[in-house]
């Protein structure tokens, strides 16, 4: 039986030696994980793809996995997308949606939609409704002063969103407000300005919810995430979690921006606060009641959107509530806060899953226990 193909679909740069950017060192362990799997792994960007799914210039590994070479590939027997657009490119942009829309292979992953519609499906899960934020739709500036006067501070994001961008936060002071952004930066406000302020600065579908209180006893940000994946029999389970914790005084803790990541249990035992509001939670331990959450949010998205080879679940941990709340879900999770952690089964775990469960779903349950 010829081996399973597995595609990688990803955003080409024009370095020769790292062809996919930050994402060139993920890529080269799967195409390496590949091959202990008897795999026919591979990578490509949209603009390599002809009509009838055929590749047209695929990056393989090296003699002896060092290096790259390219040349063309058959259609890949399914696709793993990790595309992330780094250039404003707009013609390879196209050509990736085109590929979502109207696909000429099978994708490992479904998509999901933006943050409102994945909030207003699990809020339709009353065993979730706990780890839910109150959430809206932005509208108006009216609409801003009445929420920001309901919730006493409130955080702006976008719909579509990732990795910490395009944040804003809305705090009162005892003159006026102060609007700090996801980059650092604060400007202070008299009472009367947040509406001009907003008609300036509000652009696009945003989402208005009330700031939670995810920083520790030294004032640093912190939030959970949770690696959800099948294994090769197609299980569905954790394969590790983090903490990634950001600098004093800012308000994202993203590993982009400065931030560090530890492993749950490390978090509890050295973040300032977190071991007393994790003895709330039940069972006292932060990590079970997150994995637990994780898997919960899961199930519930994989009723509506289908199975998933693995999802990034952030949590947030709200200390003055000792309570977990849902951040958002990740199709194209990153594997950085393994390295980083110190986390090194959970990292090979993370690069592995995938390509066993690309094995399982192309030859099929019997066949791929037999080879799982």
């Amino acid at each position: 039986m010829p081996p399973v193909r597995v595609g990688i679909l990803a955003f080409v740069h024009r370095n020769p030696r790292r062809p996919f950017g930050e994402q060139t060192g993920y890529i080269r362990g799967l195409l390496l994980a590949g091959r202990r799997l008897g795999l026919s792994v591979y990578a490509f960007g949209p603009q390599n793809v002809a009509a009838d799914g055929r590749i047209r210039h695929a990056y393989m590994l090296g003699p002896g996995g060092r290096g790259w070479r390219t040349g063309p590939r058959g259609r890949p027997d399914i696709v793993y997308d990790r595309f992330f657009l780094h250039l404003p490119q707009a013609d390879t942009l196209r050509r990736y949606r085109a590929l979502r829309r109207r696909p000429p292979f099978r994708f490992l992953n479904p998509s999901l939609p933006d943050k409102w519609q994945v909030y207003r499906r699990l809020l339709r899960d009353r065993s979730l409704r706990d780890l839910l934020p109150p959430t809206a739709p932005y509208r108006d500036p009216a609409q801003l002063a009445r929420r920001l006067a309901r919730w006493g501070s409130l955080v702006i994001k976008p719909r579509a969103g990732m990795k910490g961008r395009g944040l804003w936060f809305v705090s009162p002071t005892r003159d006026g407000l102060v609007i700090r952004s996801s980059t650092g930066g604060a400007r202070r406000l008299p009472r009367g300005g947040l509406a001009g302020w907003a008609r300036a600065h509000l652009r696009g579908r945003l989402l208005l919810q009330p700031e939670l209180h995810l920083r520790d006893g030294r004032g640093r940000p912190f939030d959970l995430r949770v690696l959800v994946q099948r294994d090769g029999r197609g299980h569905l389970a954790v394969t590790g979690s983090a903490v990634r914790v950001g600098r004093a005084g800012t308000r994202v803790a993203n590993l982009h921006r400065g931030g560090t990541a530890m492993t749950l249990e490390d978090a509890q035992a050295r973040l300032p606060g977190l071991a007393a509001a994790a003895a709330q939670l039940p069972g006292g331990s932060l990590a079970a009641a997150a994995h637990d959450a994780a898997l919960r949010v899961t199930a519930a998205l994989e009723r509506r959107w289908g199975r998933f080879a693995e999802l990034g679940i952030d949590l947030g941990f709200d200390l003055r509530r000792g309570r977990l709340f849902f951040l958002e879900a990740n199709t194209r999770p990153g594997r950085m806060v393994f390295r980083i952690s110190g986390n090194h089964r959970s990292r090979v775990l993370s690069i592995q899953r995938p390509l066993e469960y690309a094995r399982y779903v192309v030859r099929g349950r019997k066949d791929g226990e037999a080879g799982g």
